[in-house]
């Protein structure tokens, strides 16, 4: 009888652990949405069309150097810190 009630409770600590995350994950992707109309109605008020834009010649050349920095700005940011860390870590 005990391990029944035991179970029971284990599986409500579950379900609402499991709710809490479903909770947080509708939030999350509430505020995603929200930013991504921000930003579709800010493009619409400027009269940008990504679409038209991305069709131009060099789009590629252009987002394939924004690439390029984001990764330079996430090697200087993540990596070489990590890297000093670990050197700082062996002596």
């Amino acid at each position: 009888m005990t391990e029944t009630r035991d179970d029971l409770e284990a599986m409500r600590r579950r379900v609402a652990a499991l709710e809490a995350e479903n909770e947080e994950m509708r939030r999350r992707s509430g505020a995603a949405v929200a930013r991504a109309e921000r930003q579709a109605a800010w493009l619409d008020e400027l009269g940008i069309d990504l679409n038209a834009l991305m069709a131009k010649r060099g789009a590629d050349e252009l987002r394939a150097t924004f690439r390029a920095a984001r990764n330079v700005y996430w090697m200087i940011r993540y990596r070489l810190p990590r890297r000093v860390r670990s050197l700082r870590d062996r002596t």
